[in-house]
């Protein structure tokens, strides 16, 4: 799964010199944009001065917070975070680098939108973080170690993650300076989740070298959360692996699949119960599966599913059976006989308590031979029929399915009317586009747009307010299939977060 954060705070602090004075009060948090610059010795009024900024931005956890007690996990996972260039026919500078540091304090982004003459006296400003609290050192430029005191910043620490005190400075350099940035933050937001960093917020400027020479590097320019346009927003990207893959329907001899069993009980999901007690079943090795045909039966330890805590009501059960397995299925003939002569066994599926005596669920499954061929260049025929909700509104889970089939491949013959089962992948990523001006939301991620699969094809959730408010997106999917990748459009479905 994808989450992306906007900035819930931004704004920028300067001590540009304007009128032969410093505008250390002046706020600019409303303004559209956040300005990263060094001006040395260009005022005609103060002889050698610095003038710089800094920008400041905080973030809201509470959405990752509320997943990681079910699928977020901190220690596998991916933050980026995002600032877009933006351009107002003004030169910028090149080749030099942005540094990101945790704050120590919070801060008010404050009314401001004056970005010519700072002229609205507010906080967060160059002197304070908020009303009546001054900065440490003017500039939010007091550092140190993480929990020292007296500090606007945190230089450097230990994250309690085995990599001992290091370095808490996250860079990037701009070759051109019309970039966008992009920095992996991923250890800086988990600590600020569990507590070990102060504050969810960050200090962003030139680096301490870049800020002290003597080079006039103006201006960098970056999207603010007050700009019309969402998309270019400030963000944090977190990806994460919440994809369950169900392979039910194409169950291989020689290759290991994995089955699922959810419990739902008038429509809520709940753990089984068993026994006369009603004892709840759960955690790991929690009951036996097992596979049969005629006399043979293949045996295996299932348990509940868990990404982070365990999943209520859901269990898993991974299975492998061997085509040269020669155990007896009726007479004398093994199934290794009866693979070789069919190429497919169909087995009585049983779910069933540990201890043999309750039964959960009977079905049938059906197991196949493993086929070394296939017809690679298929690919052009896939397709994929899209289904889900057009249009949420708020911050809901939306639920997008996706069936792909290949137009290639030819269908069994029937004088009965069929339905065509979707493909069976293990291998679909997604990505989604504006429909409007075709920009792209977010691109295909091996961690966080990896779909799931269960037997009525492959589906993925998305968050609603992901997407750009009142604004259809579309999905792209990119796809392995017989030996070869090749991207696949949502076939006119459509998503919009709305009314």
């Amino acid at each position: 799964m994808i989450v992306i954060l906007t900035a819930s705070a931004d704004t920028y602090i300067t001590n540009k010199i304007v009128d032969s004075l410093a505008a250390v009060s002046g706020n600019v948090g409303q303004a559209g944009t956040i300005d990263i610059f060094k001006l040395y010795d260009e005022s005609f009024e103060v002889t050698g001065a610095n003038e710089l900024s800094r920008a400041l931005l905080r973030f809201d956890y509470g959405r990752l917070r509320s997943l990681t007690s079910s699928i977020l996990d901190l220690n596998d996972m991916r933050a980026v975070l995002k600032l877009r260039h933006i351009s107002a026919g003004q030169p910028v500078p090149s080749d030099f680098t942005i540094s990101v540091f945790p704050v120590t304090a919070n801060f008010s982004e404050g009314l401001g939108r004056n970005i010519s003459s700072y002229s609205d006296i507010s906080a967060a400003n160059f002197l304070s973080s908020s009303a009546n609290v001054l900065w440490n050192t003017p500039g939010a430029d007091a550092s140190g170690t993480l929990g020292d005191t007296g500090i606007d910043y945190i230089a450097r620490g230990d994250l309690l993650d085995g990599a001992g005190v290091r370095s808490l400075e996250f860079k990037q350099n701009f070759p051109i300076g019309n970039e966008d940035l992009a920095i992996d933050v991923t250890s800086f937001l988990s600590a600020s989740m569990v507590g070990i960093l102060p504050q969810p917020a960050i200090r962003l400027s030139l680096t301490g070298s870049e800020e002290q020479d003597d080079i006039t590097r103006f201006v960098k320019r970056f999207a603010s959360r007050h700009v019309k346009d969402p998309t270019l927003r400030p963000s944090i990207e977190v990806y994460f692996d919440d994809a369950v893959q169900d392979t039910r329907q194409s169950m291989l001899f020689d290759v290991t699949g994995t089955l699922f069993l959810t419990n739902n009980v008038r429509g809520v999901r709940k753990n089984i119960v068993s026994g006369s007690s009603l004892t709840q079943i759960n955690g790991d090795n929690c009951l036996i599966v097992d596979l049969m045909t005629g006399s043979f039966t293949a045996s295996f330890t299932g348990s509940q599913y868990s990404a982070v805590e365990p999943s209520v009501g859901m269990y898993y059960v991974n299975c492998v059976i061997r085509s040269n397995d020669t155990r007896i299925v009726t007479g004398t003939t093994g199934l290794s006989s009866f693979i070789s002569a069919s190429g497919s066994v169909t087995f009585n599926e049983k779910w069933r308590s540990i201890d043999g005596r309750v039964v959960y669920k009977e079905s049938e499954l059906t197991f196949n031979k493993n086929d070394p061929g296939g017809n690679v260049y298929a690919t052009d025929a896939l397709i994929a029929h899209c289904s889900g909700p057009q249009n949420l509104p708020g911050n809901r889970t939306a639920v997008i399915r996706a069936k792909f089939f290949d137009l290639a491949s030819e269908d069994a013959v029937s004088k009965f009317a069929i339905e065509k089962k979707p493909l069976q992948l293990t291998s679909v990523l997604y990505r989604a586009f504006d429909v409007n001006d075709k920009s792209m939301i977010f691109d295909f991620d091996a961690i966080g747009t990896k779909a799931s699969l269960d037997e009525n094809g492959n589906f993925f959730t998305v968050y609603s307010d992901t997407f750009p408010y009142g604004r259809p997106v579309t999905f792209e999917f990119l796809v392995e299939y017989n030996g070869k990748q090749t991207i696949v459009s949502s076939n006119g479905y459509t998503f919009m977060h709305g009314e």
